[in-house]
């Protein structure tokens, strides 16, 4: 509303294939987890914050009515997720027994790898899986009956993504995308001061 004139075209994609379409100018930007992205000499990376993620799984899951998770409770239930950079291997390596490496880009493959967040959340939602994801991304599940959060209480510290926006140095973004991109600060902004803060 504030900008009628701006027109966006929005892709979700893996962080993978976001960079590729990145490095090859079929994107201006790209909004993901920049933690694998330090050091490439190509590109600009602007920060955004940082957020915490959750474990979760489908409303009625089996490991819900078990006390005091271990990872071998876990393990036997498929991970839902993305492809992640080798950094993320400590979010499933005690918990999913199918996690496998890429041989070729080091990246780590989920039990069940898939495209985007909405997909793997449509997965969790009518099987076993379990997943993760920002409390933003799966409250309104919850408060429909359908999700549930997912206690791992042998993780000491939440799942942080720390997320930025990534664009080529030698361009220059046009005023749509600035524009989108201040947008995005604004409601990172509003999802850091609205997270939970760890006891």
């Amino acid at each position: 509303k504030a900008s009628p004139s701006v027109r966006l075209e929005l892709l979700e994609r893996e962080w993978t294939a976001a960079l590729s379409m990145l490095m090859t100018d079929r994107v201006d930007f790209a909004v993901l987890d920049i933690i694998a992205l330090r050091g490439v000499p190509s590109l600009r990376v602007e920060p955004l914050g940082k957020l915490e993620g959750v474990y979760y799984c489908r409303a009625g899951h089996p490991l819900l009515k078990k006390k005091a998770l271990r990872p071998e409770d876990v393990r036997p239930y498929p991970f839902v997720f993305s492809s992640m950079s080798r950094e993320k291997v400590a979010l499933v390596e005690d918990i999913d027994s199918g996690f496998t490496v890429d041989p070729v880009t080091g990246d780590i493959l989920p039990s069940i790898a898939v495209s985007s967040f909405r997909l793997g959340m449509e997965i969790v939602s009518g099987t076993d899986a379990i997943s993760l994801g920002h409390l933003s991304q799966i409250e309104d599940e919850i408060a429909a009956g359908r999700l549930a959060l997912l206690d791992l209480p042998w993780r000491s510290r939440p799942p942080v993504a720390e997320m930025g926006v990534a664009y080529k140095r030698e361009r220059t973004l046009p005023p749509a995308a600035r524009t989108f991109i201040n947008f995005i600060r604004k409601r990172m902004r509003t999802v850091e001061r609205a997270r939970p803060v760890a006891s």
